[in-house]
């Protein structure tokens, strides 16, 4: 059975919206926050689910009142305008039992709910897995926590930098003598959004095979982990100490050996990545690295090697160094601060970079999805929302009317 006619036939032939998004029909609640729920939930409503994003009145998601570098535009945070797209915003009191009526009616067309509030918040508000599964057996409800729904470190902050550090990541990143050293970018948080969309896409084919929904759950910490599936399993199947002992040069990874790093050029920066040493030495001039040392040194010796090389890099340009390593087929890049990253040529080619217009703040910027589908292409087709900007049209598609101006006043919505 194709899967789009399957998920036809569990929605009892209730009418799908006709669109090119591969995701065009399913309806997701979603009560994310921060970065971890949001870019899950925005992977889905670029490829054309119907998002209602569901905010607290008057003060929205805690995203909307932060932004790093302090950065708004007319007031609107730019943390929530990277992350919110393609969504519609309904603001709703859920501590009201109004509120929560309100919620229950959506559930039942409803396809996904989404939520990375700290675990047993959505229960204790009568929005867990066991009760809305009850309105609507199909739901798929997929929960983001910093550690799991349950455990030691259940109730402890789940935040990108603590996760890093707990994980082991920071602890193998940078040169010998630094600080553990965190990623330069909230790599946890996005990577553990991908794997909530990955989840809940799974979730729908199983749903589209039998009709039946269920519960998605993804953390932090095991996010991490997946991202170190390599080097932990060195670790753990002979790697042993060598696993944990960062160069003092600066190799990019423990488990790497020479020239594997960053390197000074005369006027800025080059990446060099595993290359034989002979090969190496050969393209770069550098006698020494061709007589002195053997393959097995680049390991052993990956210090004294990458100090030797780094020697001879500075000599030239960036440029220089480019040309001459990419004719003999030596694996390097150019190292881009953000600057030359917008201007870089492949990024501008792959049309990385969109731009949104919303009527009240104007045009921004922000990055597309990242994968390209033939047939089914993502695309952005709303801005992020203003605070509660849909509230109103959710409420009339569920039926309200006369008590919606009513339940302004008792600030239910």
């Amino acid at each position: 059975m194709q899967a789009r006619t399957a998920i036809s036939e569990y929605k009892e032939g209730r009418k799908l919206v006709t669109s090119k998004g591969a995701l065009s029909g399913i309806k997701i609640l979603s009560f994310a926050q921060l970065a971890q729920g949001n870019a899950g939930v925005e992977y889905l409503a670029d490829l054309g689910a119907d998002v209602i994003k569901i905010e607290r009145p008057g003060k929205g998601a805690w995203e909307r009142s932060w932004s790093g570098l302090d950065t708004y535009i007319n007031g609107e945070s730019v943390f929530f305008l990277s992350l919110n797209r393609n969504q519609r915003s309904m603001t709703i009191n859920l501590k009201e039992e109004k509120g929560r009526e309100i919620i229950y009616r959506l559930v039942k067309e409803s396809d996904v709910i989404v939520e990375n509030y700290r675990p047993r918040v959505m229960e204790r508000l009568g929005l867990g897995y066991d009760d809305l599964s009850k309105i609507n057996p199909g739901i798929i409800y997929a929960s983001a926590s910093g550690y799991g729904p349950d455990g030691p470190y259940r109730d402890k902050p789940g935040q990108d930098l603590l996760v890093q550090s707990l994980s082991g990541m920071a602890s193998v990143t940078g040169k010998a003598d630094d600080l553990p050293t965190p990623a330069g970018a909230a790599i946890i948080d996005i990577h553990s959004g991908a794997l909530i969309a990955m989840g809940i896409l799974a979730a729908i084919c199983y749903r589209a095979q039998t009709g039946k929904g269920q519960r998605v759950e993804v953390n932090l910490l095991q996010s991490a982990i997946d991202l170190q599936k390599e080097a932990i399993t060195y670790y753990m199947n002979g790697g042993g100490e060598r696993s944990l002992t960062r160069s003092k040069s600066g190799i990019g990874a423990p488990f790497y050996e020479a020239p594997h790093g960053t390197y000074a050029t005369k006027n800025g920066h080059i990446a060099i990545s595993l290359t034989p040493l002979k090969k190496l030495g050969e393209v770069i001039g550098l006698t020494e690295l061709i007589e002195k040392y053997e393959q097995p040194d680049a390991l052993t010796k990956r210090d004294e090697i990458k100090e030797l090389i780094q020697k001879e890099i500075k000599e030239k340009t960036t440029e220089e160094w480019l040309r001459l390593m990419e004719a003999h087929d030596v694996w390097c890049a150019r190292v881009n601060n953000y600057a030359d990253l917008v201007k870089d040529p492949q990024v501008e080619y792959n049309q990385v970079i969109k731009e949104i217009e919303r009527e009240d703040i104007g045009s921004f910027k922000v990055i597309g999805f990242p994968i390209n589908l033939s047939e089914s292409k993502a695309e952005i087709r709303k801005a992020p929302p203003r605070l509660g900007e849909h509230t109103e049209e959710i409420l009339r598609e569920l039926g309200y009317d006369d008590e919606i101006e009513e339940m302004k006043k008792n600030g239910i919505v």
